[in-house]
C-alpha cells in the first residue's frame, strides 16, 4: 500500500489520473485468499482511509474508491469490471451519510488484459454534483457528489485503510489536479500491448520484446503485409496520429494506417544504416470511441544486405502509436 499526503488539499473540485499495468485480479489477491475485496485506487479527506464509522470515519468525511478482487471460485470478483464506492459527505453508517456503492457495467468487448496499460481518471465536483470514472478515456461511471465539506488530501494506492492489499500490478504517472476538467494527455499505445496482431487476409505479426516492436517473421513471410487492429477508447475529438516505426538496413518497409477500413495514408521508411525510430504523422484525424484503426506494414528487401543464398529482409517493425488531442468534442 502506498499512501500519499498532498502538500495542499484538493477542495471541492478535482481530478486524479494514474496508470495501471499488469492487471490480473485473481493473482492480485493476497494471502487472505479468495473472496477478497481490493480497494486499488482511493482518495480520502481523513488520513485513516477507512470507509466505516466503526473504523474511524466521521460524518464530515469525503471519500471515493475503486474496488476489484477475486471471488470464491478464483475468478475476478466483478467479472470484467470493478465497483465504485463513494461519499461526498459522511463515512459509511454515519448519520445522514450519502455513501453509496455501485457495480460498473462493462462495455461490449471489454476484458482485462495483463499486458495492457489502463489510465484511470476520477473527477469530482460539488458544483456539478457528480463524481466520474473513466478508463483509457472511456466514461464508465457517474455518481452523485453534492454535499462535500471536507477537502480530499490522502491518496491510497493498492489498499485503503480497511480490506486487503493489492499485489502484482504496477502504478505509474500519478497526477492530481485542482480542477475537474484537467488537460487531456496524449494516449500512447505500445505495439507490444496491442491485442489483435493476426488479421484475416494478412500474415501475422510477432512480438519482438528486445526491440519493443511488432514485426513480421520474414524468414517465413517475404514481400507480404501484416496487420494489427486497435479499437480507439479515448474521448471523441480530433487527434494527431503518430506511428513510430523502426528503420532497417535490409529494406524500406511501407506502412498503412486505416480507420474503419478507410485508408488514412501510406508512408515508407527511409533508407538507413542502423535501426532508428521514425515518426510518421497524420494531423487532425476525427476519432470517436469504438472506431477501429488498422496498422499494416510489409516485409521487403532492398538487395543491399546479403543473407544466405539471397538478401536480408526488413520486418516492418513498429513500436508505438500515439494519439495527441487537438480539439475534443464535448459529450452529448
Amino acid at each position: 500500500m502506498l499512501v500519499i499526503e498532498l502538500a495542499a488539499a484538493v477542495t471541492l473540485e478535482g481530478a486524479l489520473e494514474v496508470d495501471l499495468t499488469g492487471v490480473d485480479w485473481p493473482r492480485a489477491s493476497t494471502a487472505a485468499g479468495r473472496d477478497t475485496k481490493l480497494h486499488f485506487i482511493n482518495m480520502f479527506s481523513h488520513p485513516k482511509g477507512d470507509h466505516h464509522a466503526e473504523g474511524g470515519g466521521t460524518a464530515q468525511d469525503a471519500l471515493w474508491t475503486l474496488r476489484a478482487g477475486a471471488s470464491k471460485d478464483g475468478q475476478p470478483r466483478y467479472g470484467d469490471m470493478f465497483k465504485v464506492l463513494g461519499s461526498s459527505r459522511g463515512a459509511k453508517r454515519t448519520p445522514e451519510s450519502d455513501y453509496h456503492e455501485h457495480d460498473v457495467a462493462a462495455p461490449a468487448g471489454w476484458k482485462w488484459d495483463p499486458a495492457a496499460r489502463y489510465t484511470f481518471r476520477v473527477t469530482w465536483s460539488r458544483a456539478r454534483g457528480t463524481w466520474t470514472v473513466a478508463v483509457n478515456g472511456q466514461p464508465l461511471a457517474e455518481q452523485p457528489w453534492k454535499n462535500q465539506v471536507s477537502p480530499l488530501r490522502y491518496v491510497f494506492l493498492g489498499k485503503a485503510g480497511d480490506f486487503q492489499s493489492l499485489q502484482g500490478p504496477l502504478f505509474s504517472n500519478l497526477r492530481v489536479y485542482a480542477t475537474a476538467t484537467p488537460p487531456v494527455s496524449a494516449i500512447e499505445l505500445d505495439a507490444l500491448h496491442v491485442s489483435t496482431i493476426e488479421v484475416d487476409g494478412f500474415v501475422p505479426y510477432y512480438r519482438d520484446p528486445r526491440r519493443n516492436a511488432l514485426a513480421i517473421a520474414a524468414n517465413l513471410h517475404k514481400d507480404v503485409f501484416a496487420a494489427a487492429r486497435i479499437p480507439f477508447t479515448g474521448p471523441a475529438g480530433r487527434y494527431t496520429l503518430t506511428l513510430v516505426s523502426l528503420t532497417e538496413r535490409d529494406g524500406e518497409s511501407t506502412y498503412r494506417v486505416k480507420l474503419d477500413g478507410r485508408l488514412l495514408g501510406e508512408v515508407r521508411n527511409p533508407p538507413a544504416i542502423d535501426d532508428v525510430e521514425v515518426r510518421h504523422v497524420w494531423p487532425a484525424i476525427a476519432l470517436r470511441p469504438g472506431v477501429v484503426l488498422q496498422i499494416e506494414s510489409n516485409s521487403v528487401a532492398n538487395g543491399k544486405v546479403p543473407e544466405g543464398d539471397g538478401f536480408g529482409y526488413a520486418r516492418g517493425r513498429w513500436r508505438q502509436i500515439v494519439f495527441t488531442p487537438t480539439a475534443l468534442i464535448p459529450p452529448p
